[in-house]
């Protein structure tokens, strides 16, 4: 599971994403409390290599995180 919480100028922005065994992602961005609009952002673009994530407000730098119970995918 990857991970990431940025705050930029147009506001807070938290992605997550989850890769499963056989490649395939699954994941959202949102703005505040609300999904990016279609458009917007691509989750699905992730890329496991790349270090970052661009999003409309600036970079974000997703991180392999470990799931814990107090994980919340967005």
């Amino acid at each position: 599971m990857y991970g990431t919480r940025e705050f930029f100028a147009d506001g807070e922005y938290v992605g997550g994403w989850v890769v499963l065994t056989d490649g395939s992602k699954r994941g959202a961005v949102r703005r505040y409390e609300t999904s990016l609009v279609p458009g917007e952002v691509d989750p699905t673009t992730f890329n496991v290599g790349d270090a970052t994530f661009t999003v409309p407000g600036g970079v974000l730098r997703p991180e392999l995180v470990e799931p814990s119970d107090d994980v919340t995918i967005p």
